[in-house]
């Protein structure tokens, strides 16, 4: 290995002026003041040994030193000055161990052992001096990682989001090694399979910028586990590699997590391949739509009514599941996809929303903005990550955050309900008028319906007919929401870097549900066709879904509704990272985060 070794200079001689001589002088003629005369640097300078008349390439100081097999220290050239190292190891090979802790190599075995000594004369002016060094082997890659038997470094695991993290030193830089596995190709490997051994990728971090390096690495290490590490050449991006985006779809619960889509790919192109019947508005399909709903939701009544207590939660989850199909319509009207008469729609569309307690017109507000911003970071208002300053604001608040993303996340859909839609302030100007209206129906609803089911069956009775279906429909409002968008593969984008194609064909999800929800909630969960185009209704999703499939299939994430893919998403996307899309709640805060701990503990992973 050849060390390049650079021996500093003093500057050159200086412009020296003698003792008579002032920056302020006067001129002997003419008696006025003489401008101050600053001394030029020489415009050849070397930066790194401070020489003049030359720059560093060409440096006349440059030496190579040459460290043998036999740990034999000698220059390239007989004369060229550089110092000579003596070894000063008297002790017949003895071992020397690094002062209160090991160094230890990810690319060997063991602790490294230091058996040599070298002397090495300094000297900087009229200083001179010896110092005494331990010879210990290196590489290109240890160098790049800073001088690591002087730091301390602490090794974190985390098994889930697959990496581990070695704090301190590097200038103040925690770094990563992300695990990934051998074979012909690189690929990432399972949370699940989780081994501290293989390859690994190298990631720097220094505050909000990051990047990635691919290096031979080295950690300090005290009581922590050891991890060995390799040069490897990785991909951009885990979707960028067939076998990657197989990996990550067993690991996450997909049946496929679909290839980038090209830059250069408009959502008008993705718009022009579908054919223009599924376009085509169908009122007899559209209003055979609410006949199922109405029907199944009166036999959900009185399914509820009739059943004995321990049949009651099934008969919940039937009532709640076809509540959810009025929504579906509700959804339909407010696309403009259910009718060529908008004023019918808006009708429909508000009576649809009345049990559920939801304003029409608020709701049609901000889902707009949904489908127009999809996956931006601040501008979708539908879920996003939580932001790390939000996180780390207060205790009480993370505890609550924690919570809500995590066991109560199938729930949370009732906040975003009551955050979104009856505040005023959060609407234009020209919204407030029909916002009013259907704030006004649905208090209209709750001071009529509601005091009339407490008449006629009881406070019991409100919760048995109205409450718990009603927590149904949120049920599957909140896990149809986030099944849509929410993946470790799936970016969500400041609106610099958004694409529209993008997040329509990448960043919504196709998932089978079992055929009966299918058919209750009228499909709304092909879903990628529906931000493609929201006029496409929800009876010709199906037929637009099999277009982009022949057109753009190996851009679509797919799957089939499972407990590892809820578990995914429970457990794993939390807190926004701009490299890594997400950062689970207990990496970054352990001690508060024992509701996610239970859910990996408890919930099935079986896809």
């Amino acid at each position: 290995m050849k060390v390049e070794r650079q021996l500093k200079r003093k500057w050159g001689t200086r412009n020296q002026q003698g003792p008579n001589s002032s920056w302020r002088g006067k001129d002997n003629n003419t008696g006025k003041v003489a401008p101050k005369v600053e001394p030029q640097q020489p415009r050849n300078l070397d930066i790194k040994c401070l020489g003049t008349r030359h720059i560093a390439s060409q440096c006349p100081n440059k030496r190579a030193m040459i460290l043998k097999d036999s740990r034999e220290a000698v220059s390239d050239s007989d004369e060229d000055g550089m110092p000579k190292l003596e070894d000063v190891s008297d002790d017949g090979g003895m071992e020397y161990p690094v002062e209160e802790d090991a160094l230890v190599w990810l690319d060997d075995h063991g602790k490294v052992k230091v058996n040599k000594r070298v002397l090495f004369n300094l000297s900087i002016g009229r200083y001179k001096n010896e110092v005494s060094y331990g010879v210990v082997p290196m590489d290109a890659g240890h160098i790049l990682l800073g001088r690591p038997w002087l730091i301390k470094r602490e090794l974190l695991e985390y098994p889930i989001s697959n990496y581990i993290n070695i704090k301190g030193g590097f200038y103040g830089r925690d770094f990563n090694l992300i695990k990934i596995s051998y074979g012909n190709s690189t690929q990432i490997i399972s949370p699940q399979n989780f081994i501290c051994s293989g390859r690994y990728l190298l990631k720097l971090e220094s505050g909000p910028h990051k990047r990635s390096e691919q290096k031979n690495c080295l950690v300090y290490s005290r009581k922590n586990k050891i991890v060995k590490a390799v040069a490897v050449s990785v991909p951009s991006s885990p979707a960028d590699n067939a076998e990657d985006r197989k990996q990550l779809s067993e690991n996450y619960g997909f049946r496929q997590i679909g290839e980038p889509l090209p830059d250069n790919v408009t959502l008008k192109d993705i718009v022009d391949t579908l054919p223009r019947k599924v376009f085509e508005i169908d009122d007899v399909k559209a209003w055979k739509s609410v006949l199922i709903s109405v029907t199944s939701y009166a036999l959900g009544i009185f399914m509820i009514a009739k059943a004995p207590w321990y049949l009651l939660p099934l008969a919940w989850a039937f009532t709640g599941t076809a509540i959810t199909g009025f929504f579906v319509i509700g959804h339909d009207c407010a696309h403009k996809s259910f009718s060529r008469n908008k004023l019918v729609e808006d009708i429909v569309g508000t009576l649809a929303f009345l049990p559920l307690i939801y304003p029409y017109e608020p709701w049609r507000f901000k889902h707009d903005r949904h489908h127009a911003k999809t996956n931006m970071l601040s501008e979708d208002t539908a879920w996003h990550p939580v932001w790390l300053e939000e996180f780390e604001s207060s205790p009480i608040l993370r505890k609550a955050i924690i919570y809500g993303y995590g066991p109560f996340r199938p729930l949370m859909s009732i906040a975003h309900w009551l955050m979104w839609h009856f505040d005023l302030k959060k609407f234009r100007s020209n919204e407030v008028k029909r916002v009013k209206i259907s704030l006004a129906c649905v208090s209209a609803f709750i001071a009529i319906g509601w005091p009339l089911i407490i008449l006629k069956t009881g406070i019991m009775g409100w919760i048995k007919f109205w409450l718990m279906p009603w927590l149904g429909y949120h049920f599957w409002m909140s896990t149809f929401t986030m099944v849509h968008h929410t993946a470790p593969h799936i970016p969500f984008k400041s609106s610099d870097e958004w694409n529209a194609a993008q997040a329509q064909l990448n960043g919504t999800v196709h998932c089978d549900y079992p055929h009966w929800i299918e058919i209750l909630c009228h499909d709304i969960n092909v879903h990628i066709p529906h931000h493609i185009s929201s006029r496409i209704p929800s009876y010709n999703l199906r037929a637009a879904h099999k277009s982009l499939q022949e057109n753009w299939g190996k851009y679509m994430n797919e799957a089939t509704w499972n407990w590892r893919l809820m578990k995914t998403i429970l457990t794993i996307c939390h807190v926004y990272d701009k490299e890594q899309n997400y950062v689970a709640f207990d990496e970054l805060a352990p001690k508060d985060s024992q509701p996610i701990t239970f859910l990996k503990k408890v919930m099935p992973d079986y896809a």
